[in-house]
């Protein structure tokens, strides 16, 4: 059939190189038929990679204004349509797959992966949902962005070969402003009850730096302060404070109301007895109160107390010199005394010793010895002037006698 059958070999050779050639070369990628089926064998010459984007939504609008310092932010991730695309397929097997394997979150430029605890998967088409709590953050412009990345895989599933795209979605930056007022915490006074007291000390604090304070008495209109102060001429009674404070953003804050009372004690008069020594059994106790009070009393020579209803009288009161005082205790338990009275009992028709000691000073000899001259020196006028007259009286006696013709 050859020529020259010593060439035989020779061609035989060339042919199985040429087959084995052939065998190497992989043909162009055919057009699928309208009735394509796992006959293909080939995958297609140029992979279709999906670079549809994740997309993400924010709960909060950019240029949002905040009137807290610290919220939360909810952020949904969703993978797109085409990552799940059963429409193109090799033999009835979905072509695209697509999962999210990466979210992260930027605060003012400070990026933080988000902790997915439920992971995605590559067939599902359920969205994404985190939940942000933003820390306490100053007065002033923020921004977040957020940042979704995941696989899109183009899946000839017949080979069991996977071509993955690696795809990035971004939120882009949202700015929002933080203008909230500062919190004031009252201090002092407190809710509770101020006794003998026309002052208390007003004492608060701010959660941030603030430019102007302020503080309200009684529903009255405010009064700036520059800072912790005194309340002073307070009036006995209750009485409402709140204070007010202003962020150099403009926000004002006011602190709760703090309510507290005022009690001056009871302001007592005793009238009787007086400073005097008393001959009689019954000595009557008199006295006067400048407000309602829940308990009154009287102490007698420094004795304990003894609880009576209003005025009352001292009977049978041993002799000799006595002490006494009247207490009385308001609604609020304030306690209020009187002055102190000392007085005497003597025995009935008995000379009682004169209300005072009788110590004579210098001057008052003084003033003795001149009355007592004084007198003398009348008496001695008098007595003169009398003496006198009778002479006169005795001389107009005898002188008929001397003179008969008369």
């Amino acid at each position: 059939m050859f020529a020259n059958s010593k060439l035989l070999p020779l061609i035989i050779l060339v042919m199985a190189l040429v087959l084995s050639a052939l065998a190497g070369i992989r043909p162009a990628a055919a057009p699928r038929p309208s009735n394509y089926s796992r006959q293909f064998l080939y995958p297609p010459e140029i992979i279709p990679y999906d670079n549809d984007t994740p997309s993400i939504s924010v709960s909060m609008p950019s240029n949002y204004t905040s009137e807290t310092h610290s919220f939360s932010v909810n952020i949904t991730v969703t993978k797109p349509s085409s990552w799940n695309n059963s429409s193109l397929t090799y033999g009835n097997f979905t072509e695209y797959y697509g999962i999210i394997d990466v979210v992260e979150f930027s605060l003012d430029g400070q990026w933080e992966e988000l902790n997915m605890s439920t992971p995605d998967t590559w067939m599902s088409t359920t969205p994404l949902i985190f939940s942000i709590s933003l820390p306490s953050l100053a007065d002033g412009l923020h921004y977040i962005c957020i940042n979704a990345s995941g696989w899109c895989l183009f899946a000839p599933t017949l080979y069991g070969t996977m071509f993955a795209n690696y795809v990035a979605g971004t939120s882009g930056m949202i700015d929002f402003t933080i203008n909230a007022p500062p919190n004031i915490s009252v201090l002092s006074p407190e809710d509770q009850i101020y006794n003998v007291t026309t002052s208390a000390p007003l004492i608060f604090t701010t959660d941030e730096p603030v430019t102007w304070m302020a503080a309200s008495l009684d529903g009255q209109s405010n009064i700036t302060i520059a800072g912790n102060t005194t309340l002073t001429d307070l009036t006995e009674g209750s009485h409402m404070l709140q204070v007010y404070a202003q962020v150099p953003t403009g926000s004002i804050g006011a602190s709760e109301i703090v309510t507290f009372t005022v009690d001056f004690p009871p302001n007592i008069t005793l009238l009787e007895p007086i400073d005097m020594p008393y001959n009689t059994t019954d000595i009557p106790v008199e006295f006067n109160v400048s407000k309602s009070v829940s308990w009154i009393g009287y102490s007698l020579d420094d004795q304990d107390n003894v609880s009576i209803s209003g005025n009352m009288t001292l009977f049978d009161l041993p002799y000799g010199e006595h002490i006494l005082t009247i207490y009385a205790a308001d609604v609020y338990g304030n306690v209020g005394q009187s002055q102190t009275v000392t007085f005497a009992r003597y025995p009935l028709m008995a000379f009682a010793p004169p209300p005072y000691p009788m110590y004579l000073t210098l001057e008052d000899h003084l003033t003795l010895f001149t009355g007592a001259a004084l007198a003398v020196a009348v008496l001695t006028a008098l007595v003169l002037l009398l003496r006198r007259k009778r002479r006169r009286e005795a001389m107009y006696k005898v002188l008929p006698a001397i003179n008969p013709a008369s």
